[in-house]
């Protein structure tokens, strides 16, 4: 089959096409009851936003049968189940205790890195540049007959090493799965034959291994349609990117023999937008532009550091919802950095009284209870010191039952009566 790819400019309705393209298709097969629909997005928030426009569309039904979505990752998952062939995946802690473990048996046989072989961060760099090997489709062979330098020497070997050991034992990490899956679709033409519609959307970029699955999925679906921004005349400069990935989709159809058809939507971005932004959208990072008036939709604030930072969004939010009249389903704030700025919007909305819905949740690591069985388990490692032993004692989310109420002034309060009583001498979470 044929891959329509829709270049437009960013921010000029790309997901609204994309929506269209799809409920017209639905509308013109009145044969089949429910056709199947593939939409692959990048994350799970943006699933989210294409399924709540999708309801919201005025051409949509409030229900619509057989849509799927994945992200790579798991349209990887849902290809080997169709051809029978499911894999034990390594999730990220059991990959990294593996990679580090490897490296302390590969540490004497490292001439470069052996000192530094299980250090924290060699172990996070190695398991990154594994990754990087497996999205551009790169076997340890070819890279061990590609090294030149001892620095390669031991990669190449950790590579290999790495390898061996989730064949041996039958485990695929999710890159690996990804290699699985693309051979899976060049042996099996029928995988998906039965999928109608595979629509692509939200992606700026495409690794080797993502083109020539979707290259060789194209082949066995009905219709294919996918979506990329362009920046006509600046391909070399901002829109480099872009062009990139729209180059490794050419080279992967190339290859495949698949045909690609490109459509360009250049009319321009939407109305529904104030003028001010579709304004900055395309003439940011162009030198020589005259200044534009953002008749107050755009504001610029600079703080010293990400806690500053949130507060003052914070304060003009909180300004927005008492003197404006807004409500807090009109706002939204996003970030760049989650892991950096997340702590800091939670105990913000907290301290400004805010009814904020985080997108996601906390560490798990910061949660409290969790800091506290952390303590407890490593009571051991510092064989029961005082204080430690202490501040477990008095943790109000543990009970000790075998411990006897504590005397007056003996500094230990007495530990509330347990309604389910675990054994004797053992310590019970609550």
């Amino acid at each position: 089959m044929t891959t329509e790819l829709l270049l437009t400019p960013v921010g000029a309705g790309k997901t609204a096409s994309v929506l269209n393209f799809l409920l017209e298709a639905l509308n013109q097969q009145p044969a089949l009851a429910f056709p199947r629909v593939w939409v692959l997005l990048p994350n799970n928030r943006q699933e989210t936003m294409f399924r709540q426009r999708l309801i919201e569309h005025p051409a949509a039904h409030r229900v619509v049968f057989n849509v799927e979505f994945f992200d790579f990752y798991q349209l990887y998952e849902r290809l080997l189940d169709m051809a029978g062939k499911p894999q034990r995946q390594l999730d990220h802690t059991a990959r990294y205790r593996l990679l580090r473990s490897l490296l302390g048996r590969l540490q004497n046989q490292l001439q470069v890195y052996g000192q530094i072989a299980q250090t924290p961060g060699f172990v996070d760099n190695v398991a990154s540049f594994i990754y990087e090997l497996k999205q551009n489709l790169v076997e340890p062979d070819a890279f061990a007959n590609a090294a030149t330098t001892p620095k390669d020497h031991d990669l190449a070997t950790i590579y290999r090493a790495y390898q061996n050991t989730l064949q041996d034992y039958h485990l695929v990490d999710r890159e690996g799965e990804g290699w699985l899956a693309l051979g899976e679709l060049e042996d099996n033409p029928a995988i998906a034959a039965d999928v109608h519609l595979l629509l692509v959307d939200g992606f700026d970029q495409f690794n080797p291994l993502q083109a020539r699955l979707l290259a060789r999925l194209s082949a066995h679906v009905g219709r294919a349609l996918v979506t990329l921004p362009t920046i006509p005349g600046r391909e070399e400069t901002v829109g480099r990117r872009f062009r990139r990935a729209r180059q490794q989709l050419e080279i992967a159809h190339e290859e495949y023999e698949v045909p690609l058809t490109i459509h360009e939507d250049l009319t321009g971005y939407t109305f529904d937008r104030h003028p001010a932004l579709n304004n900055w959208l395309e003439r940011s990072f162009l030198a020589g532009v005259q200044p534009h008036p953002s008749a107050g939709c755009l504001a610029l604030i600079e703080t010293p550091d990400p806690a500053n930072e949130v507060n003052a969004v914070l304060r003009q939010v909180k300004r927005r919802l008492l003197v404006d009249g807004c409500q807090p389903d009109d706002i939204i704030l996003a970030v760049r950095d989650w892991a950096r700025y997340g702590g800091y919007l939670a105990q913000g909305a907290r301290t400004y009284g805010l009814p904020i819905a985080l997108h996601y949740g906390e560490a798990l690591a910061h949660n409290p209870a969790i800091i506290a069985l952390m303590n407890l388990l490593e009571l051991a490692k510092f064989d029961f010191r005082r204080r430690r032993l202490i501040d477990v004692l008095r943790s109000p989310y543990f009970a000790v039952p075998a411990r006897t109420p504590a005397r007056p002034g003996a500094g230990l309060p007495p530990m509330p009566a347990l309604k389910t009583a675990p054994r004797a001498g053992s310590t019970k979470c609550v």
